[in-house]
């Protein structure tokens, strides 16, 4: 933590040596997790950073010790800013926890670009399009085909002007404060400028009656929101805790599409591949 005083013990500074980036998001979490707890708030940055990985962890990792928690973090330039067709801003994706009651935390954590780019690539492998307004080409041309992006193209921004305008601000917190600099100018350094926030529920309020409210808050948002239809509401978080739990159970599948582009790493590495018979013709394999 750097800084001296009250004031300056809330906020913290974890340098990361340009290592492998989760484990400089884990020590980030931990700090931020001990100032909130002492000062009821407290933002921790990260610099000389790699990629952090899923923000969604650190900031369940926040909620899960009593904690509203808080992530954003900047990248290399592959994403058009609203009404423009060229790679300026990364895909910049923001996160945010909050204790739900005792179902757990809910969660919150996107890409402010369309999609993600590692999903264009899983769909590359697999000989799949993308929806459209996702993603443009080398010439600006709005596009289905994955390797259009991978050619020069760019990703579009979620939502137009609302994607594009949350990406300029994570640019600007996530790039300057890191001193990471921002994705489209010259002194950006690369990887991920990463800031983490925390507050401290107990600071602001009995954390049982919170408790007893955001579960309550749950149950009305189901019952409310599933109308006269008898829809299904999902609530920030459940989807991929579901998945989660499916992929423990069952395992992680894998497409033959995917599992020959690790192959194509492993090959050089003279690592054996799988049995045959782990992985049937078009099938993949369940990885556990």
């Amino acid at each position: 933590m750097a800084g001296a005083g009250a004031a300056a013990a809330a906020a913290g500074v974890v340098d990361g040596g340009w290592g492998f980036g989760q484990p400089a998001a884990q020590l980030a979490t931990g700090r931020a997790i001990e100032a909130a707890r002492a000062h009821g708030v407290a933002a921790v940055t990260i610099r000389n950073c790699n990629h952090v990985g899923r923000l969604g962890e650190y900031v369940t990792e926040l909620a899960e010790a009593g904690l509203m928690g808080m992530a954003f973090c900047n990248s290399g330039a592959v994403v058009a800013p609203f009404g423009g067709t060229g790679r300026a801003l990364g895909t910049n994706p923001f996160a945010w926890a909050a204790p739900g009651g005792p179902e757990g935390p809910l969660v919150v954590d996107f890409s402010t670009a369309g999609v993600a780019e590692g999903k264009l690539r899983v769909a590359a492998a697999d000989g799949r399009g993308v929806a459209g307004g996702l993603i443009v080409d080398a010439r600006g041309r709005p596009s289905a085909r994955p390797e259009d992006f991978f050619a020069g193209g760019a990703l579009l921004p979620f939502g137009g002007h609302k994607g594009s305008g949350m990406s300029v601000m994570i640019e600007l917190l996530g790039g300057l404060l890191t001193g990471m600099g921002t994705a489209c100018t010259p002194g950006y350094a690369g990887g991920n400028g990463t800031v983490m926030l925390a507050v401290d529920v107990a600071a602001f309020t009995d954390p049982s009656a919170y408790a007893d409210s955001a579960q309550e808050f749950r149950a009305a948002l189901v019952a409310a929101g599933a109308g006269p239809s008898g829809g299904t509401v999902l609530l920030p978080g459940e989807l991929e805790s579901r998945t989660r739990q499916r992929r423990l159970r069952d395992g992680i599948p894998v497409s033959a599409g995917v599992l020959e582009l690790i192959y194509e790493l492993t090959d050089q590495l003279g690592v054996a591949r799988l049995p045959a018979q782990a992985a049937p013709p078009g099938a993949g394999l369940a990885a556990r």
